[in-house]
């Protein structure tokens, strides 16, 4: 089936194409074999995608849309976004905005509903966005930003916190379940594990002890 699309480059800017298959093409667009325009402002993301009848017609539309201002595309991705994405995000129900126990600009805190030990957050930006790849720069000193204030928070209050694992699933593969790019800041604890040598390693069984293992 043909489809017409929109990709969000890493500039920020909006590129407009036609496809017959949007998963061949996007992978070819961050291989660098997509078009001239996406091979300089990699990686892109798919932001908005319509079903056509026949190549012409995602043709035609592809042309309309490229003559769209930047404003006209943003509209026409909120509510493609609002349609497919956001009814179902847990992220963007405002409920989970108004739970917040800090923001800052972008990005806001809550507590994980599922802790790996007390006081474990997520930080989250208010936009959906599929992952911390597609997080802006903004969003991501945002991010920073209020991670550091919640360590010293945490810290602030709590003695018994000796360290802190930082982490990002970006993708099923990588263990995330939820699609709204979030991170998670997990207080540790002097015994809180019987070997915490290796850390985040520990995504994969068995690769912690890797020194052990050589």
């Amino acid at each position: 089936m043909p489809y017409t699309y929109m990709l969000r480059c890493s500039d920020g800017s909006y590129y407009t194409g036609w496809t017959t298959d949007l998963e061949a093409r996007l992978k070819a667009h961050n291989a660098g074999k997509g078009a001239h325009y996406t091979k300089t402002r990699l990686p892109v993301l798919l932001v908005y995608w319509e079903p056509q009848q026949d190549r012409s017609l995602a043709q035609s539309r592809e042309a309309f849309i490229r003559k769209l201002r930047r404003e006209q595309k943003e509209k026409l991705i909120t509510a493609f976004e609002s349609r497919h994405t956001l009814a179902a995000c847990p992220f963007c129900d405002h409920q989970a905005t108004a739970g917040a126990m800090a923001q800052k600009g972008t990005v806001f805190a809550i507590e994980d509903r599922y802790p790996v030990t007390p006081g474990h957050l997520l930080i989250i930006p208010l936009r959906h966005t599929p992952d911390y790849f597609s997080m802006t720069p903004r969003e991501r000193r945002d991010a920073e930003d209020l991670i550091k204030r919640l360590r010293d928070k945490i810290t602030g209050s709590d003695p018994s916190v000796t360290g802190f694992n930082i982490g990002i699933n970006c993708g099923c593969d990588a263990g995330q379940t939820i699609m709204h790019a979030h991170i998670h800041l997990i207080p540790r604890r002097r015994g809180d594990t019987a070997s915490p040598r290796g850390g985040v390693r520990g995504v994969i069984p068995g690769k912690m002890s890797y020194l052990e293992d050589n």
